[in-house]
């Protein structure tokens, strides 16, 4: 009778004990993509789709000095450029590899990005001598967009049993348009009096060289959910760090470091090959 009842207890536990092994077993992702327990097929490890993610928020921090050559022919250090808000779009494609770890995978990304960015920084203050002319305050804006393609590599740590990972990686981009998609303009800030129409004035011989190459390392935070037998999709939180070469003159020999901190939703959809 307790040699029946050992039996049994040791059954039980062993079954429990199958019940939690056998999802690692079976799936490097922490998901069974059987169809039945009575027709096991192979778990996929290569898991290939797309992506996309966008970012409301960039802070941009540089140092870049605006000059100007004026009527007299002297040099006017008229602004410096130093903070900008921003946001941005991502989309490419993605693959993930899963070791036989089972909850750490490697991945890699082929991207297109649209990023945007306004630096504003404090003009003159220009009192009308002319009876009922308002006093102008006026403020300088550095636009700037950049279309880049980027490569990331990178890997991810899943919290098995548990659907949450946490990623990292780091890309490098490549930008022909960073150079032209910038300008730089004078615009009214404030009137103290009066309503009148003031255009933007132009600067059309800023000398500012932006560096058409980046460098990137981006942190995630999300859970893998599945779909449907080897789909499944990957919605994540991300914060982004970039840095990219920029100089104040055409001539100048000293070139600043322009770095880019962004905050974002990410999500991939992926499937099992």
């Amino acid at each position: 009778m307790q040699s029946s009842q050992r039996y049994i207890t040791y059954s039980v536990l062993s079954f429990g004990l199958w019940l939690l092994l056998i999802p690692a077993v079976l799936s490097a992702q922490g998901f069974n993509w059987q169809y039945s327990a009575r027709f096991p097929t192979e778990s996929p490890t290569l898991f290939v789709g797309v992506h996309g993610a966008y970012s409301p928020y960039g802070q941009n921090t540089t140092r870049l000095q605006h000059q100007e050559i004026l009527s007299s022919r002297d040099t006017c250090f008229c602004a410096e450029f130093k903070n900008a808000r921003g946001q941005e779009w991502r989309i490419g494609i993605m693959a993930e590899q899963w070791l036989e770890a089972g909850n750490i995978a490697l991945f890699g990304a082929l991207q297109f990005q649209y990023q945007s960015e306004t630096f504003i920084a404090p003009g003159d203050s220009l009192k009308g001598r002319i009876i009922n002319r308002p006093t102008l305050v006026t403020e300088y804006v550095f636009e700037h967009i950049a279309q880049q393609v980027s490569l990331e590599v990178g890997a991810k740590y899943k919290f098995y049993p548990l659907p949450l990972f946490f990623a990292l990686g780091v890309s490098f981009g490549y930008s022909d348009t960073a150079q032209r998609n910038s300008r730089v303009f004078e615009r009214v800030s404030a009137l103290s009096a009066g309503s009148y129409n003031y255009p933007e004035r132009p600067i059309p011989d800023t000398k500012f060289i932006i560096f058409p190459w980046t460098a990137s390392a981006t942190a995630r935070l999300g859970a893998d959910v599945p779909l449907a037998k080897g789909l499944y999709a990957s919605p994540a939180l991300f914060a982004t760090w970039q840095f990219r070469g920029v100089r104040p003159e055409l001539y100048s020999s000293s070139a600043e470091i322009w770095s880019r901190w962004s905050l974002g939703l990410h999500i991939a959809l992926l499937l099992g090959l």
